[in-house]
């Protein structure tokens, strides 16, 4: 009989290794929630990558919402990503529709110095409270990409334009 105060935990990942650069990743969103602090409303969505050797590797993403929204939010623009079209006056939003699908997300380290807002490389870490997150949705993937890739980085090729699907060079970085 099981005892009730004890139950399963599973892992849903590893930490971000220190050699792992900052760049686009193949990730699937494994949850999203709302949090609140102050009058302050975000979405924090947390993603784990897949294939390559940061297979595993959980990321979090922070997405300010604005009441109203407008086309121009980061929310909503990484929310027409997730539901592959343009949004509609009026419509209502879930925050499930982000969780179990594939993204290729621009991750790296803090934009700013935290103080007074300066910006600064997202390429390199700041300090030791500092860590690799994700910046942006860039993009849907194909979940055939990630079965497929049997490079040894994850690291996807950058683009100026927008893309729907992104492919991934066998070599790694592109």
């Amino acid at each position: 009989m099981p005892d009730n105060n004890t139950f399963t935990i599973k892992v849903a990942g590893r930490n971000a290794p220190t050699d792992m650069a900052a760049g686009q990743y193949l990730a699937r969103c494994l949850d999203a929630k709302i949090k609140r602090r102050g009058n302050q409303i975000r979405a924090v969505l947390t993603f784990r990558c897949e294939a390559g050797r940061h297979d595993g590797v959980l990321l979090t993403c922070w997405l300010p919402i604005f009441v109203p929204l407008a086309a121009h939010h980061k929310f909503v623009r990484a929310y027409r990503v997730a539901v592959d079209r343009e949004l509609h006056v009026d419509e209502e939003i879930s925050l499930q529709e982000f969780v179990g699908k594939l993204y290729v997300v621009d991750a790296g380290f803090r934009k700013t110095n935290r103080k007074n807002h300066v910006a600064e490389d997202p390429t390199k870490r700041k300090d030791e409270k500092d860590y690799f997150r994700v910046h942006d949705i860039i993009s849907l993937a194909d979940s055939a990409i990630a079965a497929n890739d049997d490079s040894n980085e994850q690291v996807t090729t950058r683009s100026t334009r927008p893309r729907r699907v992104v492919k991934l060079s066998p070599h790694g970085r592109g």
